[in-house]
């Protein structure tokens, strides 16, 4: 690869696109410095805009842009931005470039040439009639073949752009989207919702751990929830550093243990190193006894499934399981009591997840405790570490008031006269049932060591390849503790555990682990999501007014307190630690705070509770998602409900028998098997959305072929919308207005401020929604009639073609909604400045007591900067070990959500962290089995017809496995298919479902050329697929790179940089050799979401080098279908001129031209705000001449 050329300097002047910049020279030979050697004689307007990137998708860094004649000229890190530590790196300095790239999309489009064409024969249209085609096309599917037909598609990068979350679905009634989050976060944050709290994983890592436990992730590269800045500093300053990764990261290098496992192995090793702790008693014993169901006992040889609704993060659950509750014992006793052995007293008790207490007993709420104090004191505040609590004493007069009446001194249920202690480990325990017999129960921490007990160290080395000596001595600091108050750290586990085929087990071995040793809710622990009254994701729901539950509405002991109580709530709180000379009262002044004072700490909390007529739907989401078109596959997805699997999405638009590729087992010339889904999809939305982030996605363009209409709102032409029918053009970064709050647990909050005027007829994602929704005739509110309508053309003059939806609305609203339809501003369809209210409306201050307008916000958020949760909101985020005050019982989700009741504990079935998991217990263990059923005290026989739990022969869910967290191999890995490394075995492997039937024969060619894959390790200059056509993002990393180690390479006979193949059953592509001893023998690392902006054809080259090409399509996570990336079976090979199209190693588009792959490429002159641009115009769109449009 040529030398890098453009210096920083020159770069930052290149961007001051004024009429002084210098003008472009052909040549190629020419340093690209001189570009840059200008000066900008400008003398208007210049001024700092405080905002937010969003350069890359992954954190909230704060940013000044200088803007100097209405251009942006600069973007540098803001000093008022703890989590980012005023740094911002090169992808948010570049990202101007995209900005005033001379091929970014500024107008809408239409296609005139047949999907699949090369050309698509794009058209500019108005937005009126983009709207106009969008809604017609679409309404037609879902009159045709009903809501479910149509996906909708998203992933993670612009924050503001995340309705196929939430409000896509809801505007066409459909549970089918197609997110990148499937293989990006969604696995920890499902992970963590089964066994404490929703995005319970993210961790605090800014608060700087004591012990850095670095797992299957790279941030310094990345940004990934983190700044790379502030895990550069946090990685030295902690006193030590463990690696977990195949290779050696950028920070890996300098760590004090690194552990190099197999790709593909995580759990293995995660599950060693559970069962080290649970043999050398490292875990918190109150965090297992107390607030885990560790201690709960169960019978395998129980006769009967005890089944009962449970609430939890997802709204609840219709428990099946084999843990023993009262209901199983007495006749009349309750199924939400769970039953322990209490080995102090020598009796059996229970927790009861209902109400939030052990028997006979109330929670006391801890009173001593430490504040902790911020490496960043003065920027963050400082946090509440209350003391564990314990259960009541007999003998201690300070829990007199705590007992039950009828328990004093615990005269019931505390017969020695000691304290309640849970076993973890009694043995077997006899238990008399309700039928009279006896049966030997266990417990469940007993159960769960016989799973981890098989991962001794030797058989861990041999699955991993890491050595118990290395692996005893990185879990043994790790958990010896270093502050006796609290754990060392959390686990900063990421995307490697997402996407290695035991995508959501891993996630619940690694949080549980988190928990049982005190490093959860933790100082720099994993501690979820940040709470905040902004809603970091403007445009994701609608505003629509739901109807109460009436009768059916679900209601405990505690639910349902108003402002006012809750305000009372607090009084009364304070008033005890005051009493109980607690130092946390210094929190509040030492005082009880005034009626009105209360209020706005109630109101800092979440306000009045989660309402029972709101929240949680009478029917689980289980039930409600039985439609999903991965239901039979995946049934567990049906309760998670925020994707449907994404193999399963292009299924879905394969159906059609008559479809080209399909073919027959034995004509294995082309094409290749689809399995069946249960209806096919036939249209599609798009909104930051990618078909190349996972799945097979040479599958994913072919089915794109097949849809009848697809949308897609995007900043360029690319891959995604090559064979969409309608094309919107976006806002920038730059260009927009948008709430922000930290992602994971950063702990900020704040806004993305409007620095520039957008260009041409783009449109901001928000606004965006609305105006779909308008299309499709369903109203975006209903909430506020008071809002102000929009009256932009596109939202007034655009008529809905939906038939299904205007005559649902016309008989719900009446004549509000048929004058709106023809032409009537109206709240149904709010402005802008509505929209975006919506996001701050619950930060209700003392100077904004009915929470402020945008631009209010917005001022504060300029004259003040970015604002610290834990100041903000001291109980909800300024506390750690939530449960143990009441404060962490919430809807699912990431934001600051009211709390559901007070009780301590958390927010799962069993209202503890899960170490049996009900969930998986209820939806996937024993799916074909014929157990009766105790339900509502009744042992019912036959429940077949009972729509509550999935019935089904898929093979791994037929026992009890998936209650505990168990390892499997990832599906195409060298122990589990050993056919596919090995030419004398691979004629033995089943190519039902290949896609390159020319893998055998190249295996036989180069016998030993096969390597483990692993792929999806960050690229620094770029974000998954974003940024290729930035000029100095691309000249520092101009073509994609696989790994290798040089003793591979030398081996082979390969070179560093040469071009080679990368074949597996499923695909072949190219890319760059990169030699690096920092990755072991036998394995490779490619790069991924490689495509050429520069090819200007409808897929733009990804087929080339799209590493997702080559992925097996049904080689999957079995709970939850994410896709396996890290253990692929590849062939690596030469590319020579004999053996690639145009007799050129180096990727062509269709005529022979080769793609960017050198940094002194002149086409990377024509990218610059100052060039011409690459690809063809749009009939009807202006050519680029350096201006803002």
């Amino acid at each position: 690869m040529a030398q890098l050329t453009m210096s920083r300097r020159g770069f930052m002047k290149t961007l001051a696109i004024t009429g002084a910049a210098a003008a472009l020279s052909s040549s190629a030979v020419e340093p690209m410095q001189a570009l840059a050697e200008t000066t900008n004689t400008s003398t208007g307007e210049l001024k700092h805009v405080r905002t937010c990137c969003r350069a890359c998708g992954k954190v909230e860094c704060g940013v000044w842009v200088t803007v100097q004649d209405g251009k942006a000229i600069k973007v540098e890190g803001d000093e008022s931005a703890p989590q980012s530590r005023g740094h911002c790196c090169a992808k948010s300095q570049s990202s101007m470039q995209a900005a005033y790239h001379p091929d970014r999309l500024r107008y809408p489009v239409k296609r005139t040439n047949p999907k699949g064409s090369d050309d698509p024969g794009w058209v500019r249209i108005t937005l009126d009639e983009a709207f106009e085609l969008a809604g017609a096309g679409l309404g037609e599917c879902v009159d045709k073949y009903g809501g479910q037909s149509i996906f909708v598609m998203c992933g993670t990068s612009r924050v503001w752009s995340l309705g196929p979350y939430q409000g896509m679905k809801q505007l066409f009634g459909t549970p089918n989207a197609h997110l990148a989050y499937q293989v990006c976060k969604g696995p920890r944050h499902w992970g963590g919702i089964m066994t404490d709290e929703m995005g319970s994983p993210w961790m605090e890592v800014e608060a700087e751990p004591k012990v850095y436990l670095q797992w299957g992730t790279a941030v310094e590269y990345s940004n990934y929830d983190t700044t790379n800045r502030t895990i550069s500093d946090v990685a030295p300053h902690a006193k030590y550093h463990i690696d977990v990764d195949p290779r050696v990261t950028p920070l890996g290098k300098e760590a004090d243990v690194w552990l190099p496992l197999r790709p593909g192995t995580d759990g293995a090793l995660a599950l060693g190193w559970f069962n080290w702790i649970i043999e050398n008693e490292a875990y918190d014993d109150t965090m297992v006894r107390r607030w885990s169901n560790a201690p709960f006992l169960y019978c395998d040889d129980k006769p009967w499934l005890t089944d009962g609704w449970l609430v939890e993060g997802n709204g609840g659950i219709d428990m099946r399981t084999k843990l023993i509750t009262e209901a199983d014992i007495k006749e009349g006793g309750k199924y939400s009591r769970f039953m322990v052995w209490d080995e102090n007293n020598n009796r059996l008790t229970y927790w009861d997840a209902e109400e939030g207490k052990w028997e006979g007993e109330t929670h006391k709420v801890p009173i001593t405790g430490s504040f902790i104090s911020h490496p960043l004191t003065g920027l963050v505040a400082d946090g509440w570490l209350p003391d564990p609590s314990v259960w009541c004493d007999p003998a201690d007069s300070q829990f007199d008031s705590y007992w039950d009446a009828g328990n004093e001194k615990g005269a019931t249920t505390n017969p020695a006269g000691l304290p309640k202690k849970p076993a973890l480990f009694p043995g077997v325990v006899e238990v008399t049932l309700r039928d009279g017999n006896t049966y030997k129960c266990r417990t469940v921490w007993d159960g769960f060591h016989d799973l981890t007990s098989q991962y001794d160290w030797d058989t861990v080395e041999e699955i991993t390849g890491v050595s118990g000596e290395l692996n005893e001595k990185a879990v043994k600091l790790w958990t010896t503790r270093i502050d006796a108050r609290h754990g060392n750290g959390g686990i900063h586990f990421q995307l490697a555990t997402d996407q290695n085929g035991n995508a959501i087990q891993n996630c619940r071995i690694l949080q549980m682990m988190s928990c049982v040793t005190g490093n959860s809710d933790e100082p720099a622990g994993n501690r979820g999501s940040c709470k905040s009254q902004f809603d970091g994701n403007p445009g994701r729901s609608n505003m629509q007014a739901s109807d109460p539950y009436g009768d059916s509405a679900k209601t405990w002991t505690g639910r349902d307190k108003s402002l006012d109580e809750m305000a009372a709530y607090m009084q009364d709180f304070v008033q005890y630690l005051i009493d109980e000379k607690s130092p946390l009262a210094e929190r509040y002044g030492n005082k009880v705070p005034s009626y009105d004072e209360a209020i706005i700490i109630a109101k800092r909390m979440g306000g009045a509770m989660r309402p029972s007529q709101v929240w949680p739907n009478p029917k689980t989401i289980f039930t409600r998602n039985a439609g999903e078109i991965d239901a039979e596959r995946f049934p567990l997805n049906r309760f998670w409900a925020r994707w449907v699997d994404a193999n399963c999405v292009w299924d879905g638009g394969l159906q059609d028998p008559d479809w080209s590729l399909c073919m027959k087992n034995e004509n294995k010339e082309v094409g290749y098997n689809v399995k069946s889904t249960p209806y096919a999809l036939h249209g599609g939305v798009c909104q930051s959305g990618d078909i190349m982030n996972m799945a097979n996605i040479a599958r994913a363009w072919d089915a794109m072929t097949q849809l009848d209409f697809f949308v897609d709102i995007n900043l360029w032409f690319c891959p995604t919308n090559g064979n969409a029918d309608v094309v919107f053009p976006c806002h920038h970064w730059m260009e927009i207005d948008t709430t922000r709050v930290s992602q994971g647990a950063g702990g900020m909050f704040g806004c993305g401020c409007k620095a520039i005027e957008p260009p041409g007829e783009t449109i901001y994602d928000p606004d965006w929604n609305c105006g779909m929704y308008r299309a499709m005739g369903v109203p975006w509110n209903t909430r506020d009639t008071s809002a102000t309508g929009s009256s932009e053309d596109y939202i007034v003059n655009v008529k809905p073609a939906s038939s299904t939806n205007v005559a649902k609305w016309t008989e719900k609203l009446g004549d509000v909604y048929t004058e709106a339809i023809n032409g009537k501003a109206s709240y149904l369809w709010p402005d802008h400045d509505r929209i975006l209210k919506d996001n701050v409306d619950q930060w209700k201050t003392e100077m904004y007591p009915d929470g402020p307008t945008w631009a209010q916000a917005k001022e504060w958020f300029t004259e003040h900067g970015w604002m610290d949760c834990r100041k903000w909101h001291p109980e909800r985020w300024g506390t750690f070990r939530r449960h143990e005050m009441g404060w962490r019982r919430q809807q699912g989700g990431f934001n600051l959500f009211p709390l559901v009741d007070t009780h301590p504990g958390f927010m799962t079935p069993s209202g503890l962290v899960e170490i049996w998991s009900l969930t998986c217990e209820a939806y996937i263990c024993n799916m074909g089995q014929k157990l009766p059923i105790l339900d509502n005290d009744q042992i019912v026989s036959d429940y077949s017809s009972d729509a509550r739990w999935a019935k089904g022969d898929l093979e791994y869910f037929q026992g009890d496995d998936d209650r505990f967290p168990l390892y499997r191999e990832p599906t195409d890995s060298p122990v589990l298919k050993p056919e596919l490394y090995d030419a004398t075995k691979v004629d033995q492997a089943d190519d039902t479902y290949f896609m390159n039937h020319s893998y055998a024969d190249t295996l036989k060619k180069y016998p030993d050329n096969c390597f483990l894959m692993t792929t999806g390790s960050r690229q620094p200059v770029y974000f998954h697929s974003e940024h290729r056509q930035l000029p100095w993002c691309r000249e520092l990393w101009p073509a994609p790179r696989i790994e290798m180690n040089p003793k591979d390479a030398e081996r082979l006979g390969l070179k560093q940089g040469d071009w080679v193949w990368i074949e597996t059953p499923w695909g072949k592509i190219r890319e760059v050799l990169d030699l690096y001893y920092g990755i072991s023998e036998g394995v490779v690392n490619a790069n991924h979401q490689w495509w050429f902006p520069e090819f200007d054809n409808a897929s733009h080259g990804f087929e080339l080098v799209g590493i997702n090409v080559v992925n097996d399509p049904y080689g999957q996570c079995c709970v939850g279908g994410c896709a396996t990336m890290r253990s692929t079976p590849t062939v690596v090979y030469k590319a020579t001129a004999e053996n690639s199209p145009f007799g050129n190693p180096v990727p062509c588009d269709p005529n022979g031209t080769e793609c960017i792959h050198d940094a002194s490429d002149p086409r990377l002159r024509q990218w610059l705000p100052t060039g011409t641009g690459i690809r063809s115009r749009v009939q009807g769109e202006p050519e680029w001449d350096g201006s803002v449009m």
